[in-house]
């Protein structure tokens, strides 16, 4: 009878934190999405000054909540961009920062659980990409993940745009070192990662090949008369090489 009614009072204590949790997430949903609108329509000004750096600080809250880690922010990612690694253990969340130009600032942040088990994140996009000429401002779009050795590596593609006429997709690797996500310089070159820049009119075809580690692509042309792509070029083959990604 006690073992019984112990059981029970451990289920009801499951289902309680778990309503706990959902209501949680919901809250935090309605929230954000809340502020994600309001940064939306505000005008230019008024997004650089007031609802663009209230939507960030909303993020960051966030993404220190367990419950958005564990559950998915349905309404907030129909207006952001959130992608979940295979393994569930990295999400990257990216959103315009729509501050005007042709050149676009992507904000852009990882989640994850520490060694502590706490959710932590990760800033990416640094606000400086402009005066360093660094890709860090992009959209992340895919995440895959590659295996080498027992270790567990991320690799990252984002799209963005620094104008002129141009887009890129910027590849990088991310691992985990005593517990924190950091940018892996041994797997990509301490450049910040490997990029790939083409005309806004034309198209990227890009494969990843898991087995050979092996990241390939070629840049299409204008449209042909039957509205079909036509190639660039040859195939660019970039071979990521896995006997130098332990020397962190």
């Amino acid at each position: 009878m006690k073992s019984t009614l112990l059981l029970l009072c451990i289920s009801l204590g499951l289902v309680v934190a778990a309503f706990g949790q959902a209501n949680a997430l919901q809250k935090r949903d309605a929230s954000t999405t809340a502020a994600y609108k309001a940064f939306l329509a505000a005008s230019m000004e008024d997004r650089y000054e007031k609802t663009g750096p209230e939507f960030l600080t909303q993020m960051k809250a966030a993404l220190l909540d367990p419950s958005t880690f564990d559950g998915t922010l349905d309404s907030l990612e129909t207006h952001i961009t959130i992608q979940t690694s295979p393994n569930q253990k990295v999400k990257f969340y990216s959103w315009d920062a729509l501050d005007g130009g042709t050149w676009h600032n992507f904000h852009c942040f990882a989640q994850f659980r520490g060694a502590d088990g706490k959710v932590q994140y990760l800033q990416i996009d640094t606000g400086d990409e402009a005066r360093d000429g660094a890709y860090t401002d992009s959209e992340i779009i895919d995440v895959r993940e590659i295996e080498v050795e027992g270790n567990t590596f991320y690799l990252t593609r984002a799209w963005g745009t620094h104008g002129s006429g141009m887009q890129h997709q910027f590849i990088q690797v991310y691992r985990f070192i005593d517990g924190s996500l950091v940018y892996c310089e041994s797997c990509m070159g301490d450049e910040g990662g490997f990029v790939i820049e083409y005309p806004r009119s034309r198209k990227l075809d890009y494969a990843f090949d898991p087995i050979k580690n092996e990241i390939s692509y070629q840049i299409m042309g204008s449209l042909n008369s039957k509205g079909q792509m036509t190639s660039g070029g040859d195939r660019t083959t970039f071979i990521l090489s896995p006997h130098i990604w332990n020397r962190d």
